[in-house]
């Protein structure tokens, strides 16, 4: 769990994953392989919350 901690450019690593994640979904509505509807929506919604978490639980921990 430290590894997820660490800090690479200035955020945690596990901060840069929900971002990837979050650009690879916009991706795939954008390219049409999955549909833009609720679940989807909801499912960025959490990734961007978990991003902004994670951001905040590293600053603290400064």
């Amino acid at each position: 769990m430290n590894l997820l901690k660490k800090q690479f450019a200035g955020q945690p690593i596990i901060a840069w994953i929900f971002q990837i994640l979050l650009m690879i979904l916009a991706l795939l509505i954008m390219n049409h392989f999955i549909v833009d509807n609720i679940i989807v929506i909801v499912a960025a919604g959490i990734l961007v919350i978990l991003t902004f978490v994670s951001l905040a639980l590293n600053n603290h921990d400064r």
